[in-house]
């Protein structure tokens, strides 16, 4: 069962007090976190302007002789709404051994299988990519519909290694997930013999370890970290690439480590990324970004009062900075008092008016109704 969640409504209660609809009703706070749950999340947001910020998932090992999965990556950016906009979140899984379940959610390749049915003799799957999309379905789905993706955070790579006690260096690490580029798993410094995976970049899958007789089961490509080859003739098993805008490489079925996928932030403005900052599975939060309002005189508007704004029930959220014209104000007082919400707010006219009050991330000013101008 997937989350659904609506921003359609915002009611004024007090001055202070105020509850928004699919973000937290905690004073000081407007944003919605999204963690972990094998499905997506669904959320409809009013026109404003957003924070978008993305983890990816960490890649499997770190147990036994295997070494650790690669940490997820980060990627945050700005999203400016002008009408209401449903989006679509997914959270990466942190990678685990390869089972029934092969790969972990979100495009975390499987790792490669010993030819038992003991589970803690399989390789490691990589981590699985987290985005937030304007169209449903896991990231490999929509390479058809890239445009409709926002942001993406890489998943780690899975670790390389075995059950057993192989000897010092059979154990490398996944890469890293997330950047322009996620990072190749760590070569085994017990034998190069062993391969592992490359990065996914912004325009292709990380290639696999190169090894004699030892192809992807499944190749890297959009959303998808590459699952290693099934081929049971060697006593060390290699790590999935992590899922990511383009997925990691998987290590070779010797015991290489598997690449990290890599992010995205085509979709946002202001977007930036990291590699390698998640552990365990991935997380998404959505922040209300509040714009600056300066109530003046008279003057030139800075833009109209309903461009980019949120009015409902006697409170306006400025989503923009702006200077507006008192007399423009009063408009909105005829009815009685006004609530502004804002990231900061300035009162250069004679409107009546209650002080500001100062919270966390955000001011509130109640106007008070009158006849200010003629």
């Amino acid at each position: 069962m997937h989350t659904k969640i609506s921003s359609n409504i915002i009611k004024t209660i007090t001055v202070l007090f105020f509850t928004l609809m699919s973000f937290s009703s905690v004073l000081g706070q407007s944003n919605l976190d999204f963690s972990y749950s094998g499905t997506y999340s669904e959320v409809t947001l009013q026109p404003g302007t957003y924070e978008l910020e993305v983890w990816g998932a960490q890649g499997g090992g770190g147990i036994y002789h295997y070494g650790p999965g690669g940490k997820g990556g980060y990627s945050k950016g700005v999203l400016d709404l002008t009408v209401s906009e449903t989006l679509y979140i997914y959270v990466g899984q942190k990678g685990f051994q390869s089972g029934t379940t092969n790969t972990a959610f979100n495009g975390g390749g499987a790792g490669s299988r010993d030819g038992g049915t003991n589970i803690i003799f399989h390789g490691f799957t990589g981590g699985g990519a987290t985005h937030i999309a304007k169209k449903m379905g896991v990231l490999s789905t929509l390479n058809s519909f890239q445009s409709d993706v926002l942001i993406v955070a890489g998943g780690g790579g899975g670790g390389g290694g075995n059950y057993s006690y192989l000897g010092s260096g059979y154990d490398p690490a996944g890469g890293a997930g997330g950047g322009i580029a996620g990072l190749a798993g760590a070569v085994s410094t017990a034998s190069s013999y062993r391969g592992s995976g490359n990065g996914g970049t912004q325009t292709a899958g990380g290639a696999t370890g190169v090894q004699s007789n030892s192809t992807p089961s499944v190749a890297a490509t959009f959303g998808l970290g590459a699952s290693a080859d099934r081929n049971t003739a060697d006593s060390a098993q290699g790590g999935g690439g992590g899922g990511g805008w383009y997925g990691g490489g998987a290590g070779s079925f010797a015991g290489g480590a598997g690449g990290g996928g890599s992010g995205y932030i085509g979709g946002v403005t202001s977007g930036t990324m990291s590699t390698g900052t998640r552990n365990g599975d991935g997380f998404a939060r959505i922040t209300e970004l509040r714009g600056n309002v300066t109530i003046v005189a008279s003057g030139v508007e800075g833009a109209d009062i309903n461009n980019g704004w949120t009015y409902s029930d006697g409170l306006i959220k400025v989503g923009s900075n702006v200077s507006i014209n008192a007399s423009v104000i009063e408009n909105y007082l005829s009815s009685g008092d006004l609530t502004i919400d804002a990231r900061s707010i300035t009162v250069n006219s004679p409107i009546s008016y209650t002080g500001i009050t100062e919270e966390s991330n955000f001011q509130i000013i109640k106007l008070h109704r009158c006849k200010c101008f003629s």
